[in-house]
């Protein structure tokens, strides 16, 4: 905005514009995202790579047998969202609100991880006990029970590993090293893969050697973990006595639950998605249907981590956000997750739509009628990619501004509301070929009754809705200093603060002279001037907490933030 100065009972025009742009939480989303993505993709070609091995050593039945294992799998991420990712968004929301809660941020922390030991102690304990019906369930196939139970038992040993080391990396991200847990997820797909060719190839053990190779690779992620704890400036403590003193271990519980419910839900329910979709596909196609789901299931976990990386960054990001009442960056946040997920899903669908046939025959669907039955099958479901990502943005949206209603509804419409109907009515319209249009169809409305719910709720003030955020005024500086013209521009808008406005062109000058950190030539800085206080976020000036005694000075998220 341009701004009138009054200078000697004149008003004078000045070129200087101070506004709020979207540089400082676009470039902390892509440093947080970069990361995120890059380690779900590890994730994403770890899991084709174990397939692909296991499809070329074992043959197509052990291919087949490890998809069976989704909806399990999906469980797993269904409770490491509720105890684990849940508890991430709660910190980042403390450290919105609080720039830090040391205390409270711990408490919760600690009721994450005995949580996460507690649930993996009953889920051993149930699945060796139901261990021949749940496999019963899964497949009515001989041939791939006796598969699946050999890769059912070693994954269910390794539960607590895996709990632990996927619940924890969400955490890890909040307390602002999103490479380091990159690295664990780097690290524990590498140690999958060769333990993968070790076992198999090596030593023969079958299938059961692929479930064992992944509780390797994350037992030595989880090693990884212990040693960032372990650090002195790591800010949480785990302690059972703060779960029970900062908040209660009931508040703590309900805590994570709140934030967690709806994602973990979504996730749950696509569980028994995955489970119906593979009971359609065998009995309306046979072997050679649910050989083309397992590809189109492969090509959805390399959709998935963009979807993952945008929504977990926007997520984290949002929250401490939202803890401040910052809602034009949050619709900066947001806007920026959209527009990845746009470009990178479309062009997924893209690419799957011309080289459908190419995918299907590189997975083995090489005959006359496998062939099309595959490229016709990846060709129709590649289409609920776009629509599939953009419900998801909404829901992470949604459990980041507190709104676990909507989050809960477009879950549950997500993981069954739609499916389930579509499914049962479509193939008997057009067989086979209705399971496939039974996909992008339930996300496509999905995603309309997310976008009405956001309509409602911007009618009754959202989260986007500026009216809800107290700055007086806020504005950004981006590679450039702060001079005493831009301190008399912010006079005349802000007349009557000028005590305030001096404490903050005193800091502002400050971040100035400070050196720049490595890796960041330019210094950006977003200012929120509010009733009470005066809120300066920065990155990329080399700070520490003695520079600011007199101020509140934090590190959030890797944000310098200084509370005037």
């Amino acid at each position: 905005m341009s701004l009138q100065i009054t200078a000697g009972g004149q008003s004078l025009k000045t070129d200087i514009v101070l506004k709020r742009t979207p540089v400082l939480i676009k470039r902390k989303f892509m440093e947080y995202f970069v990361p995120t993505v890059l380690t779900a993709m590890a994730n994403s070609i770890a899991m084709l790579v174990d397939s692909t091995i296991v499809n070329i050593t074992l043959g197509i039945n052990a291919f087949s047998a490890v998809n069976l294992m989704s909806p399990i799998v999906q469980l797993y991420v269904a409770l490491s969202i509720l105890l684990g990712m849940s508890c991430a968004t709660v910190i980042a929301k403390f450290k919105g609100e609080e720039g830090g809660a040391a205390e409270k941020s711990s408490a919760v922390f600690s009721m994450s991880v005995f949580a996460l030991l507690g649930v993996s102690l009953l889920l051993i304990a149930l699945q060796l006990l139901f261990n021949e019906s749940i496999v019963s369930l899964l497949t009515k196939d001989a041939a791939l029970q006796k598969l699946l139970k050999a890769y059912y038992l070693p994954f269910i040993l390794g539960t607590p590993i895996t709990l632990l080391t996927t619940g924890c990396v969400y955490i890890i991200r909040t307390e602002g090293r999103p490479k380091f847990a990159s690295a664990i997820i780097f690290v524990s797909n590498a140690v999958n893969l060769v333990f993968d060719l070790l076992l198999i190839a090596l030593f023969k053990t079958g299938i059961a050697g692929a479930a064992a190779a992944t509780v390797i690779g994350n037992f030595v992620g989880l090693l990884m973990i212990l040693s960032h704890f372990r650090r002195r400036n790591s800010g949480l403590k785990l302690s059972f006595r703060s779960v029970l003193s900062e908040g209660g271990f009931a508040g703590n519980l309900k805590l994570l639950l709140e934030y967690g419910i709806s994602g973990a839900l979504g996730a749950a329910l696509i569980t028994i998605r995955v489970f119906f979709l593979n009971s359609l596909v065998q009995r309306w196609g046979g072997s050679q249907a649910l050989a083309a789901m397992s590809i189109i299931s492969l090509c959805q976990i390399l959709d998935s981590a963009f979807v993952a990386g945008a929504c977990q960054t926007m997520v984290t990001l949002s929250g401490m956000l939202f803890g401040e009442r910052d809602i034009e960056g949050l619709r900066f946040s947001f806007l920026q997750a959209m527009k990845i997920l746009l470009i990178s899903t479309l062009s997924i669908t893209l690419v799957m739509e011309l080289a459908a046939g190419a995918i299907a025959s590189a997975y083995g669907m090489t005959g006359g009628a496998a062939l099309s039955m595959g490229s016709e099958a990846i060709r129709i479901c590649a289409l609920m990619f776009p629509t599939d990502a953009l419900t998801f943005l909404g829901i992470y949206h949604c459990i980041s501004i507190g709104q676990n209603k909507i989050s809960t509804l477009a879950s549950v419409m997500n993981g069954v509301g739609f499916i389930l109907p579509l499914g049962l009515i479509l193939p008997r319209l057009w067989g086979l070929k209705g399971v496939w249009l039974s996909l992008p169809l339930s996300q496509l409305l999905t995603l309309l009754l997310v976008c009405l719910e956001f309509l409602k709720l911007k009618g009754r003030g959202s989260a986007f809705n500026e009216a809800l955020d107290d700055a007086l005024f806020s504005f950004s500086l981006n590679s450039e200093s702060w001079t005493a013209e831009k301190e008399k521009a912010l006079n005349a808008r802000l007349p009557g603060r000028e005590e305030a406005i001096n404490a903050l062109s005193g800091c502002l000058r400050s971040l100035d002279e400070a050196p720049s950190e490595k890796n960041r030539p330019s210094k950006n800085t977003d200012v929120r001037i509010c009733p009470e206080i005066t809120v300066i976020k920065n990155s990329g000036a080399l700070l520490q907490e003695k520079d600011f005694a007199a101020a509140d000075f934090s590190k959030v998220l890797g944000f310098n933030r200084i509370v005037l």
